[in-house]
């Protein structure tokens, strides 16, 4: 008996000793990881959770997460229940570069914008542990949270009164672009604006940047049983390629690019009231012209059409035909809809229609017919904005108060 427990301390002491080489070197002589044992799998936990009658939720897949090899999805399942948990640091036993493990904290919170209680920034020291930073400590998270829920109930329970996945997305769209301000002033300076790139800018301040306005967007579509992810990348605008981000979202069986920050274009104008949906559900080459994806994944190809804002409501068209033009216009005006974007599927149809209705004014005839005593809109003027890169053409009436 004695000997038996001899044997049993000494492997006691073996043990112990391995656990504290693995713990203060960042190696592993054998596979121990007790910071493993007990951790549920994000795959088991959240995926699968999904309302699995969803047709979207039933061949939607993560975008970052299932591109991951088994060793970097514990990685993954690590940072996303430790970040969850408010945890201050996890210990990482797995093989990786900081690089490529900073990569795995960004796409945790790509695809979980509820945890909107830091921003990412983080540190991992040479013993593999990695450090995280919070913008807001539990408690705040927690008392953030509940006045989160208090400010989109409505919307959500709104949403979910909506039987169509495409009615859906577009009321959730347009709630976002109408609620949330872009906050040019936190470009320069997010230290100073932590929420601007998180659930809680649209939410509770109703500012935000890129990155809070996709998510906010991705978190209202997940809470309506609708799937999306937040992708990065650059934008071309009129200060050269800048960082960005956008929205991936599975809809109606297809994937689409949408894009909400670009779509709140009238904001701080007279004409705030309206959205434009220029960038709602776009191929990969619509949104291509003007984004570029990073590349660390792998992207589904977008090039369905039929759930885009301009094919559902009978404004695109693929030739120049006057006729059709006009029946559209008439359509939209009869729904007290004064605010009309034409899209075309070519630059040479949308170069004649800018020119046969704007520059040879052949809107007014059509406005006269609209409203021939001017009830409703002036119809002899009228504000318009053009889209050379999306062939679309924007018409505002002049509507009377």
């Amino acid at each position: 008996m004695k000997k038996f427990l001899k044997v049993l301390y000494f492997a006691v002491i073996i043990l112990i000793a391995l656990f504290l080489y693995n713990y203060l070197t960042g190696n592993s002589l054998f596979d121990f990881n007790l910071d493993f044992i007990g951790v549920p799998s994000y795959q088991e936990e959240v995926i699968t959770a999904y309302d699995t009658e969803n047709e979207s939720t039933v061949a939607f897949e993560k975008l970052y997460y299932s591109q991951l090899d088994e060793d970097e999805k514990k990685i993954y399942d690590k940072v996303y229940f430790a970040i969850k948990d408010h945890k201050d640091s996890v210990k990482i036993y797995q093989k990786v570069d900081s690089s490529d493990l900073f990569n795995i904290v960004g796409f945790v919170l790509a695809e979980n914008p509820e945890l909107f209680w830091t921003n990412g920034a983080c540190s991992v020291d040479s013993r593999g542990r990695l450090t995280f930073e919070y913008i807001y400590t539990a408690e705040e998270a927690e008392a953030l949270q509940k006045q989160i829920d208090e400010s989109t109930r409505d919307i959500i329970a709104k949403a979910n009164a909506v039987s169509g996945e495409y009615e859906k997305a577009l009321m959730l769209f347009d709630y976002i672009t109408q609620t949330t301000a872009y906050n040019d002033n936190a470009v320069e300076n997010l230290s100073a604006y932590p929420y601007v790139s998180n659930i809680s800018g649209p939410f509770l301040y109703h500012s935000a940047v890129c990155s809070g306005y996709s998510k906010a967007y991705q978190y209202l579509l997940s809470k309506c049983g609708l799937n999306a992810e937040t992708v990065y990348g650059t934008a071309t605008t009129s200060d050269g390629n800048v960082d960005h981000a956008w929205t991936l979202q599975y809809l109606e069986g297809n994937y689409y690019y949408t894009d909400v920050t670009w779509s709140d274009s009238f904001e701080n104008t007279d004409l705030s009231e309206n959205v434009s949906h220029v960038y709602f559900c776009l191929t990969g080459d619509e949104m291509l012209k003007t984004h570029t994806l990073e590349n660390k994944v792998t992207y589904p190809e977008c090039t369905a059409k039929k759930a885009n804002y301009f094919v559902k409501e009978g404004l695109y068209f693929t030739s120049y035909n006057k006729s059709e033009i006009h029946k559209s216009i008439k359509s939209q005006f009869e729904k007290e809809n004064y605010f009309i974007q034409l899209k075309f599927e070519n630059a040479e149809d949308y170069r004649k229609a800018t020119e046969s209705l704007i520059k040879n004014g052949g809107i007014y005839p059509i406005l006269l017919e609209l409203d021939p005593f001017a009830k409703h809109i002036r119809n002899d003027t009228l504000l318009y904005s053009e889209g050379d890169d999306e062939n679309v053409l924007t018409l505002i009436f002049d509507k009377k108060n």
